[in-house]
């Protein structure tokens, strides 16, 4: 059963991410589960740490306009 495409487009997103940060010099730690605040979090050589929620572009298909997406309450936190 092939994935819906939006799932490939996010999955895409957060590859390109982590390659962003490993070539700038952090280590990347994945989140192993499908649901969390995060999708991964980044540590610097200095041990600092930054959680990173990634989103991509989506537009609507009937008018082209963007959606718009808001961090959960967790995320907020």
């Amino acid at each position: 059963m092939p994935r819906d495409t939006k799932h490939v487009k996010g999955d895409r997103a957060e590859l390109i991410a982590q390659e962003f940060f490993i070539e700038k010099g952090f280590y990347v730690f994945n989140n192993i589960s499908q649901h969390g605040p995060v999708d991964m979090a980044v540590m610097d050589k200095d041990g600092n740490i930054m959680l990173v929620d990634v989103k991509s572009l989506r537009l609507r298909t009937k008018n082209g306009w963007k959606v718009n997406r808001t961090p959960t309450k967790e995320q907020d936190k």
